[in-house]
């Protein structure tokens, strides 16, 4: 019963992305191939440049639902039977979202303050949606991106590299090493 449940958040989340790219004009065979290699966080492409082609509204659905399935689905189950406060305890949940919110300042601040030269010119809200997408795209260990940052700052390029060692929580979809590991491993040095 839990892992139909289980199959059943990942369908449904599947079929919200689908469902919000058809929304925006997605051509429904883009749509389709966009939401399952999200939900799997494998990094399939279908089309040359990644999600560079796609436009924004393309772009922060994509980051959102990276981070979606990036969570836990166990903590997912627990809030369809009624146990939010577990869920809102979850020391890894809060290290997810501490790391993906302190990952994206940093990137957004070296793009938007040109720490170095690159020659990308973002606009502020480019510089965030960058730094959004990468972040999603790379502790998800999806692979995906939007934009060329190799080029980007050595700020944001250790950002980037930091969460991809990380990767995202137990239980997901996503590969790396697992925030679950890193929190245990922290408590047992301290």
């Amino acid at each position: 019963t839990t892992a139909l449940l289980l199959y059943s958040i990942y369908l449904c989340f599947t079929a919200l992305h689908f469902v919000l790219l058809l929304f925006g004009k997605m051509s429904v065979f883009e749509a389709l191939n966009t939401a399952f290699s999200t939900a799997g966080t494998g990094g399939f492409g279908f089309i040359p440049n990644s999600f560079e082609y796609f436009s924004p509204y393309y772009q922060y659905v994509a980051a959102i639902f990276l981070l979606i399935f990036g969570i836990n689905f166990g903590l997912y189950y627990l809030i369809l039977i009624g146990k939010v406060r577990e869920v809102v305890r979850s020391e890894e949940l809060r290290t997810y979202f501490i790391i993906v919110a302190a990952a994206v300042g940093l990137i957004f601040y070296s793009l938007v303050t040109r720490m170095s030269a690159f020659p990308q010119d973002y606009t502020t809200e480019e510089a965030f949606r960058h730094s959004l997408f990468q972040v999603a795209s790379l502790v998800t260990t999806a692979g995906f991106s939007t934009t060329d940052f190799a080029t980007w700052p050595m700020l944001a390029k250790m950002a980037l590299l930091t969460v991809m060692f990380t990767g995202a929580t137990a239980g997901s979809t996503a590969g790396g090493l697992k925030l679950s590991r890193i929190v245990i491993a922290t408590k047992g040095s301290y």
